[in-house]
């Protein structure tokens, strides 16, 4: 057991995991191993198979309180979140002075926007082993989260020098960075994502780092989601200008939209059909390749064009004659680790719903699984366009007739802001990392408005604000 418990701490997973199976092939019933096992496959992205090996390791030894924990912790990335909170709760009662307990439950109470009830269980950690970095890679991020650049960058950089090869803590403070405007060296720490569990989607081929390309054929490509594709997007001619041939790959439901930029080689779509070339760089690596900062951005605006078939199309729809046309999106992915944070109640959008004279358009995708927008009262006031919307050409060529978009971080907010469309963001408290903190606008989009919560999950005083400035804005609809 000590062979293996010193390879899963020296970073050596595969031997780790080598080790425990051999263990209990002799012993299918020791419940360290099998608990150490379920580490290692959680480390490794295999979370539902860690959760099985955390069950058998507790149905043996039920009063250890490390089985619970790590147990709330795989349960809380499954979205199983009443359970991973019962878990992790009970792996502190069990123990009280097992910090890693204190973490996890932080770890959870953190995601879910308690942060002040995270912070305690961190301290309560922290006393009970100092200088641990899985510890102060938590603290760091919940200090970034709360606006304390200071303290998170600080804390972050202990945990770094308590262990220097901390991924977590690379990342966390890569985020911290971009989030307070330091693109410069946020970029280059943002590069970390290739070591993490989660590795975005990858090509094979010599990485792009800025060099002229004097023609070659340079493949660009979407690693993430809409959004952060549209987001970066901008800087594809860019790298035309350093002289590359631009080979690029997006999204399925981005493809028709991407066709719009200018002098792009070949558009693929989600990797299918690729041709040759000799250099590759995802778009979210583009701006270390390129040195962009604060004062780069925004570039020219519009960057995306509607295409002509999407915008005939929409011209075709019976638009109402007189009274503002306002897009809502209040929901985003459900999959995303922090979407109950983004994502509004669809009841708690009556203050702007029942505002005379405005015509309201809904934006809101169905999600394969999920069910369709329900406007209950509010039947006769919202137009539904999810019929209507195949990819984002479609929402594109919609936005083009609405006056303004009220959208929370989702990829129709970004691509009204790359339309150069009149967009008022909702955001959370606790924002992404590119909408940064304490401000109103945002560098990468002119035509957007930021609208940020006082309290995390409190969206009443920010609707009313909205809704003060709807009628500012819009001052004859409202009568």
């Amino acid at each position: 057991m000590g062979l293996a418990r010193n390879a899963f701490e020296k970073g050596d997973l595969a031997e780790a995991e080598q080790l425990c199976l051999k263990l209990l092939a002799r012993d299918v019933q020791h419940p360290e191993c099998l608990n150490l096992l379920g580490r290692i496959l959680y480390a490794t992205g295999r979370v539902e198979a860690s959760v099985a090996l955390y069950h058998r390791a507790i149905r043996i030894d039920p009063g250890n309180a490390s089985h619970h924990s790590n147990l709330g912790l795989a349960l809380k990335d499954l979205g199983r979140h009443d359970e991973s909170l019962a878990a992790l709760q009970h792996a502190v009662r069990l123990d009280p002075l097992l910090a890693e307990a204190h973490s996890n439950l932080g770890i959870f109470l953190l995601e879910r926007g308690r942060i002040d009830d995270a912070m305690e269980h961190f301290h309560q950690s922290d006393r009970l082993k100092p200088n641990w970095a899985p510890l102060l890679n938590n603290l760091g991020a919940a200090y970034s989260d709360l606006g304390q650049h200071d303290r998170a960058m600080e804390t972050l950089n202990r945990a770094l020098a308590a262990d220097p090869t901390h991924v977590g803590a690379k990342w966390n403070r890569a985020l911290a960075l971009l989030l307070h405007g330091d693109l410069r060296q946020g970029w280059q720490e943002h590069e970390t994502r290739w070591q993490r569990t989660e590795r975005p989607r990858h090509f094979p081929g010599p990485l792009w780092k800025g060099e002229p390309l004097h023609g070659a054929r340079i493949l660009l490509h979407s690693e993430q989601g809409l959004g952060d594709s549209i987001q970066f997007l901008r800087f594809v001619p860019l790298v035309q200008a350093a002289g590359g041939t631009v080979l690029l790959d997006v999204p399925s439901g981005l493809r028709r939209l991407a066709e719009s930029l200018p002098g792009i080689a070949a558009l693929t779509a989600d990797g299918q059909n690729l041709s040759d070339y000799a250099f590759q760089c995802p778009l979210m690596s583009l701006p270390l390749a390129l040195g962009i900062t604060l004062e780069d951005l925004p570039g020219p605006i519009p960057y995306l064009t509607v295409p002509a078939a999407a915008a005939q199309a929409a011209e075709q729809f019976p638009w109402p004659a007189s009274g503002p046309r306002i897009g809502l999106v209040w929901r985003g992915n459900p999959r995303h680790r922090r979407d109950h944070l983004r994502s509004i109640p669809f009841e708690t959008l009556a203050p702007i719903l029942d505002l005379p004279g405005f015509h309201f358009f809904s934006l809101q995708i169905t999600l394969p699984g999920t069910q369709p927008p329900d406007f209950g009262r509010f039947q006769s006031r919202i137009t539904n366009f999810a019929p209507h919307l195949a990819d984002l050409a479609d929402t594109a060529a919609m936005l083009a007739h609405l006056d303004l978009l009220l959208a929370v971080d989702t990829s129709v907010a970004h691509l009204a802001g790359a339309l150069g469309r009149p967009v008022w963001l909702l955001l959370p408290a606790v924002p992404d990392w590119r909408w940064m903190r304490d401000r109103e606008d945002s560098p990468w989009y002119p035509s957007a408005r930021l609208f940020r919560q006082s309290t995390l999950s409190d969206w009443g005083p920010l609707l009313d604000r909205v809704r003060r400035q709807l009628l500012a804005r819009f001052p004859t609809a409202g009568n």
